[in-house]
């Protein structure tokens, strides 16, 4: 499933907020059982981050 790029708001750390983002996913269904995360160059351009920041 295709996610839309998303900005990270000021204020909050960017990983606590990519992680948030990825929770909410993963609770609301979006990410089902055993569905794979997206990989570390898909959610760098997802969110618009580097890739030390989606590491964290």
């Amino acid at each position: 499933m295709a996610r839309r790029a998303m900005q990270l708001s000021p204020g909050t750390g960017k990983p606590e907020q990519i992680a948030t983002v990825l929770e909410h996913e993963i609770r609301s269904g979006v990410l089902g059982f055993g569905d794979r995360l997206q990989s570390e160059n898909e959610l760098v351009q997802r969110f618009s981050v580097s890739r030390n920041t989606v590491r964290k």
